[in-house]
């Protein structure tokens, strides 16, 4: 939506009382009272939400059903999944729904889910060091490895304009709030007076499959109870080539998460892959190591392979091979 446009809803709705989502939103579910307006969930909302005591508040619509799915495997439902849309205006942005969920019985914690662009949470830290919340605030950054690479998110607000939009200073701004350390998965979270006295403001995650996890020690450490047992961690599927399973490299699977898929079992890389391991794939490409001893020594190489199907040579006339690109070794168009 245009700014113009965008501008004038305000005007009316404010005129009238009325608040409004978005725009450019994908909606909000209320899982207590089964209601939801838009589209947040999908066909079947009751995969990913389960009435508990988080509150989900995202840039992104479809991050909201993945992080509500995410805090299943720690014991957590959501109250209340948002998503505030990430237009250059955003009507309903976090600074308000975090007031609204600070005043909300069944929230017991809020997550969020920040993209660069726009000074809405800057608006929203200021506002929750002036006044008191009493509610952790787990909080996930993102487009940091884009900026690196001049590239920037899809949606129209997700514009970097000065210092402060930028997903380190945003990083750099709720580290400063929250006072602790982002959250380390190989870090022993011992609970103490000390530990609880930071977690009440909340912490950030480097990565979002670390939400289970962060969420999990903030309950444990600030004695919250959580609502149902903890599900079955997130699963990665099993990639196949044809009917080959491939093994899965340790960097694609998510902290804990299950390998096994269609009643086969992924093996997960450990160390310097060996020689014939697969290490991935991506639409006709196969990356395969190529180079390297059976017991894992350095030195191993990558080589990737084309493994869509050749023409047949018509005559004399020779089909020029992709440069740098083979044919795994037993394929039905090898030559080598």
């Amino acid at each position: 939506m245009s700014v113009e446009v965008t501008a004038k809803i305000s005007r009316l709705c404010t005129d009238a009382n009325i608040d409004v989502l978005g725009g450019n939103a994908l909606g909000m579910i209320n899982t207590h009272d089964a209601v939801r307006v838009g589209a947040v969930g999908g066909k079947t909302p009751s995969e990913n939400f389960r009435p508990g005591a988080a509150t989900v508040i995202s840039d992104s619509g479809n991050m909201v059903n993945t992080m509500a799915g995410y805090l299943l495997s720690a014991g957590i439902g959501t109250a209340y999944g948002i998503s505030t849309g990430k237009d250059l205006l955003i009507l309903l942005p976090l600074k308000r729904l975090l007031e609204l969920a600070r005043n909300d019985e069944r929230t017991k914690l809020i997550v969020t889910y920040v993209e660069p662009g726009g000074l809405y949470e800057q608006d929203a830290i200021d506002m929750m060091c002036e006044t008191v919340c009493p509610k952790p605030l787990t909080a996930y950054v993102t487009g940091d490895i884009l900026a690196k690479r001049d590239l920037s998110l899809g949606h129209a607000g997700a514009v970097v304009e000065g210092g402060q939009t930028t997903a380190e200073a945003k990083m750099q701004a709720f580290d400063a709030y929250f006072a602790v350390e982002p959250f380390n998965q190989n870090r022993r979270y011992q609970k103490s007076t000390e530990l609880a006295a930071k977690l009440k403001r909340g912490i950030r995650i480097t990565t979002l499959h670390h939400l289970p996890a962060a969420t999990a020690t903030v309950c444990r450490v600030l004695d919250i109870e959580r609502d149902f047992r903890p599900a079955a961690p997130p699963k990665l599927n099993t990639p196949r080539i044809g009917g080959t399973l491939l093994r899965v490299p340790r960097l694609l699977s998510p902290p804990g998460a299950s390998t096994e898929g269609d009643g086969h079992r992924a093996e997960r890389l450990g160390g310097e892959p060996r020689r014939g391991d697969c290490l991935g794939h991506a639409g006709h490409l196969l990356v395969r190591a190529s180079r390297g001893t059976d017991d894992g020594a350095p030195g191993v190489r990558h080589r990737v392979y084309d493994l869509r199907p050749r023409p047949r040579r018509r005559g004399r006339e020779r089909i020029p091979r992709s440069p740098g690109l083979r044919q795994p070794h037993g394929h039905a168009d090898s030559r080598e």
